[in-house]
């Protein structure tokens, strides 16, 4: 299987000019928004909208499952490992009716249509799972192997099934080093982006219990 850069996804839309690679074996079945200075590995598979900022890195084998009305936001200096699974749609599996599925008629599928928001700084170590709903905090880093169904501390390692805070981060010289790179605390939060780009307005309580 040859491995190269899928120059037609760039060229629709218009990241030709921008520091991007995006693998052609990975799938992007939806919006795909992106700033600069990104790496989309192989075998990503992305069923919802995906957002990225600055210099982010999603490894290989990353399934991202949520469909056409879901959204998965990742902030500047962000990498997820390989393996890892993102959920921010999913069925209720709690639901009276039929587990939901795309197949079924709309007005008996049951979804939990909840948007993922991964502030800047994060690192998502290999095989980890996060939840519909979950916001994890700038400098959050997540250890191999978790499972992450609530929201995160600022600068805090968590590791687990489900994550529980292990330490807290020393984030000086990182911050130091995303200044010379020309980083600046950004003026626009996650909804800015959302509402910038027409996605969907979203019931943004979190829906933190484990299923």
């Amino acid at each position: 299987m040859k491995e190269t850069n899928d120059i037609e996804l760039l060229k629709k839309y218009n990241y030709e000019n921008k520091d991007i690679y995006i693998s052609s074996n990975a799938i992007f079945k939806r919006k795909l928004i992106l700033d600069d200075h990104i790496a989309l590995d192989p075998f990503i598979y992305c069923a919802s909208n995906l957002i990225c900022r600055n210099y982010v890195h999603l490894s290989s084998n990353i399934n991202i499952v949520g469909g056409v009305d879901s959204y998965l936001y990742v902030g500047n200096f962000c990498n997820i490992s390989a393996g890892c699974n993102l959920c921010p749609g999913s069925s209720d599996f709690l639901s009276d009716n039929i587990i939901s599925s795309p197949l079924l008629p709309k007005n008996i599928q049951s979804n939990i249509i909840k948007p993922i928001i991964i502030h800047d700084f994060v690192t998502i170590g290999f095989n980890t799972t996060v939840l519909s709903g979950v916001e994890i905090a700038e400098g959050t880093v997540i250890g191999a192997n978790s499972f992450v169904n609530k929201d995160t501390q600022p600068w805090t390692l968590y590791s687990g099934c489900p994550a529980i805070p292990i330490k807290k981060i020393d984030n000086k010289l990182k911050i130091k080093q995303a200044e010379e790179l020309g980083y600046k605390k950004d003026i626009y939060n996650y909804k800015d982006i959302i509402d910038k780009y027409n996605i969907k307005k979203y019931d943004l309580d979190k829906y933190n219990s484990c299923i």
